[in-house]
């Protein structure tokens, strides 16, 4: 299964909340030794379905914002997620 933009499966939106990242991103608040800022984690979807647990993280660094996915190894993710679970 491709994505190519958000959607919500037939009969799931009652059961999971997810977020298409086009109009909502998680709320960045964390900091630490790193930059910019960090959300929880969350379940994240990139445009193929492949799903990762994810913290997204956001900031300005030399004059450039920059917006980034890391999955839970902290690695970045490469492939462009589409929308995102929050985990309660």
């Amino acid at each position: 299964m491709v994505v190519t933009h958000c959607y919500k499966p037939k009969g799931t939106d009652k059961i999971m909340d997810w977020k298409c990242t086009e109009q909502e991103k998680p709320l960045t608040y964390k900091t630490g030794c790193w930059d910019g800022k960090n959300s929880d984690q969350v379940i994240a979807e990139d445009k193929v379905g492949k799903r990762y647990l994810a913290h997204f993280c956001e900031g300005t660094m030399d004059g450039s914002k920059y917006e980034d996915w890391y999955d839970s190894s902290d690695y970045c993710i490469n492939e462009p997620i589409v929308r995102w679970l929050a985990i309660p």
